[in-house]
């Protein structure tokens, strides 16, 4: 795995309150299909099969190519089994997949417990639509801190880009 060098931002926002109908309103809605794409990655392309990744019940992915009228399912990427080492006994979820590159994915993880959290990686083989993942664990791993009253960071919301030099780097937001 190459390293990934990674930058965190703060973001306070003021004033920016969305109350639900106006959230699902916004959404990303094919209007040729009624596919509910929340938390979209970048989308890529191979042989003329377009996909894109998105939260929902873990990362599910998406496809259509030119010959097609709406999106499809292409699947549901399962939780990765380095979890059950990493946050024992947690039932938390993963969402906001970031996909930079053919077919490299990172999302995030949030412990329901105890506000741990981590950024993992998975590698896909095969041809698009029918590509098989592989999750090669986490890239960041942020401890429980929350509890104990401090203002910590939480790593989510992956973003990984490579510079002109070819260095990888991931901004992430804390929470």
């Amino acid at each position: 795995m190459n390293p990934v060098k990674i930058l965190v931002f703060a973001v306070l926002i003021s004033g920016c309150k969305q109350n639900r109908s106006e959230i699902e309103q916004s959404h990303f809605n094919d209007p040729l299909t009624e596919a509910y794409i929340h938390d979209p990655s970048e989308l890529q392309m191979q042989d003329d099969v377009y996909m894109v990744f998105s939260t929902g019940n873990g990362v599910q992915s998406w496809f259509r190519n030119s010959n097609m009228d709406e999106w499809k399912s292409a699947g549901r990427l399962d939780r990765p089994s380095w979890w059950d080492e990493v946050f024992p006994g947690n039932i938390g979820h993963f969402w906001a997949p970031c996909v930079p590159s053919k077919w490299v994915l990172y999302y995030s993880f949030e412990a329901n417990d105890d506000h741990a959290s981590a950024i993992g990686r998975a590698v896909a083989t095969g041809k698009p639509p029918d590509l098989t993942w592989k999750d090669d664990g986490p890239v960041l791993i942020m401890p429980a801190c929350r509890d104990s009253g401090r203002n910590c960071p939480v790593a989510i919301d992956p973003s990984v880009f490579t510079d002109k030099a070819g260095e990888m780097y991931m901004a992430s937001g804390i929470g």
